[in-house]
Formats: structure tokens, sequence, C-alpha cells
């Protein structure tokens, strides 16, 4: 399903996502430059080859989803955190040169509810040291919706397709000591009017990307001050990139309470979930329900703060859970087996930030 965005075409051309929280420095993989070295040290060229490694894949926000629900402890949350998926690819655009991305963006944690979809092409940034950002959207976003599942139709995207506001760009520059890049619109640069009532909007955006993940800060007022989009508490969203695992289940077609001696097995091949959150539905091989779904989520309990890699069973009906077993977030494999109901899940070796498109 296409989210029409509440401002229209123009608007829909900028956001990708909500706010921006830190996340944790990805591990250095280099001593820290000296002060008096860094800057010659991380050119702008350097820092790109940097950038397009971090980067593409895909990222989700559940934990942080999941967090706010723990604290709220069952009360009415005010504000509720939206939950994304963000599918970031490079792709060949040749109308906009070298170093495209297409960006999909979809809502509830899942990944085929579309909700934004744009093109990025980032370079050295001309009047600086760092790095430029410039955000394309697509007139037509249904004719390119599935594009993650076909590049090889960008190829022909002519200019007039797309969108592009200047002084909407995102500045980027390195932070060496602490590996990590910051980016941000530049303060007061992103305005035009909207095409709903002529209102000049205003757009302002903040990220930071480490190697394992990015948050975002992006928010649009009017020029009375009325939000357009973004958070009213200016909270980020924390997207951690996820990880792919594939394997297989098997339950008794009796389910929980199987009678001795029937044990009737339906296989369930080729499954494929990430690890921020995914659940797959379990279905018979006629495609009636079963009841129960499987799902794969990195969490960090509040009492231990800990983290750890949970496979979960649950209960459709309740949405509670069955079973669990848990694992170091990083394990390469998982399982479970409570009898009636087995699971096993590797952890996707190659391209391992991408999953099925």
């Amino acid at each position: 399903m296409i989210r029409s965005l509440r401002v229209g075409m123009m608007l829909a051309a900028l956001a990708l996502g909500g706010g921006c929280a830190m996340l944790g420095s990805a591990p250095a993989d280099e001593a820290a430059p000296s002060a008096a070295s860094r800057t010659q040290e991380w050119t702008a060229a350097r820092q790109l080859e940097r950038f397009l490694i971090w980067f593409p894949g895909e990222y989700n926000n559940n934990e942080q989803v999941w967090a706010q629900k723990e604290v709220a402890a069952g009360k009415p949350i005010a504000e509720p955190i939206l939950h994304l998926h963000h599918l970031v690819l490079p792709v060949e655009v040749p109308k906009l040169g070298n170093n495209v991305f297409l960006v999909r963006q979809t809502v509830g944690g899942k990944t085929e509810d579309l909700y934004r979809l744009h093109l990025y092409r980032v370079g050295t940034n001309p009047a600086g040291d760092g790095l430029r950002m410039e955000i394309y959207g697509f007139r037509d976003i249904a004719r390119y919706a599935d594009a993650h599942r076909d590049p090889a139709v960008l190829k022909n995207v002519d200019l007039p397709e797309l969108t592009h506001i200047p002084g909407c760009e995102i500045l980027w520059r390195f932070d060496s000591t602490n590996q990590r890049f910051h980016g941000a619109m530049a303060d007061g640069a992103c305005r035009f009017q909207s095409d709903r009532g002529g209102v000049e909007v205003r757009v302002s955006d903040e990220r930071t990307l480490v190697a394992e993940g990015m948050s975002i800060r992006d928010s649009a007022l009017s020029a009375d001050g009325e939000r357009v989009f973004g958070r009213n508490d200016g909270q980020a969203y924390e997207n951690r990139k996820v990880r792919y695992y594939l394997g297989w289940a098997a339950m008794q077609r009796e389910g929980r309470d199987p009678t001795p001696g029937g044990e009737k097995w339906r296989a369930f091949r080729d499954i494929a979930l990430h690890n921020e959150g995914q659940t797959l539905k379990l279905t018979w091989a006629d495609g009636s329900p079963t009841g129960y779904s499987l799902q794969l989520a990195q969490l960090t309990y509040q009492g231990s703060q800990t983290p750890v890699l949970t496979l979960k069973l649950l209960d459709d009906a309740t949405g509670k859970s069955v079973s669990y077993a848990w694992a170091n977030p990083d394990a390469t494999r998982i399982g479970l087996n409570i009898g009636w109901f087995q699971a096993g899940l590797v952890r996707k070796s190659e391209d391992i930030h991408f999953g099925p498109r």
C-alpha cells in the first residue's frame, strides 16, 4: 500500500524517517589520528570511500519501539514511536551519475507497506571538506514502488521524473575520533511552498551514521510554527542494520497437544528472518493459519541490560510467547525445540545486511 504524505509530492521528496538518537560508536578499525593530522588524513575522498561502505543495508528500529512499550508497562503512550524499516540499496541511475542509492522506507515493521521512496546521490562537497547528499523524489511513486526487486528499471529514469529542492541537501563530515559520520541540512536552507495552500514549509534534518546503524532526526514546521512532520518531543529514531538468518521449522499438525502416536509433521522450509523483530506467520500447506508465528529479535532486557538474540514462537490469538530461546546477539546459529515444534536458523554470511527482495 502506498501512503500519501500530507503536504504532497514536494514534501515526499524530503523525509526519510523520524528523529535522531545517538548510536553507539562503531569499533575503531585503526588508531585515532592526532588532532593536527586528522583533517589531512581524512580527506573528502577518503570520507566518501568509508561512507559508501557503511551506508548501504537494511535498517530497523524495532528495539526502540519495543523498549518504549516495556517502559509504558501497558499504559497509554502519548506519542508512540513509529516502527520504521529502511532499505538503502546501491543502484545505477545514469542520469544522476555515480554513488546513487534507492532509499525505501516502510512502516509497522513490515517490508511491503511502502511509506516513502527516494533516490540519494552522494559525493564530495565542492564547497567544503566533507560530503554532500542530494535527495530526489519520484513523481510517480507507484511506477517504481518495486524497483528494489528489479533495480535495472532505474537505469531508464529521466530527470523530469524526479523532484528535487535546492537547499535541502544533507552535508556530512566524518568524526574519526568517535568513528562516526554526522550529517545535517544547513540551518534554514531547506524551505519551499507547500502544494496545499501555498504555506512555506521549513525542514531540518540531522543524522548520525556508524558501521552498524543510523539515527535520524528530521522535522518540518510551517512559517507560523505548526508542525508538519516530525516528533513533538524531538526524540531520535535509532535504526540498527539488520542481519538475516535462514532456516527451517517443523510443527505437528495437532499443535501443542498432539495425540500420542499421531505425529503428523508439517515442514516450513526456506525461512528468512532478520534479527530486528521480523515475524513470520506460519501456515499449513493449504494456506490456512496454524495459529502460530515465529519471531527473531535482538533485545536488551531492562533488568540486566544484557543484549540477547531471541527466537520466539508466538500464539497469534494472544500475541504472547509460547516458548523462546536466546543466544548472544552475534550468534551464527539459534534453534528451538519444544517437542511438537522445532526450528533452526543460521546467520546469512554473504551480503549480510540485505535479505530476499
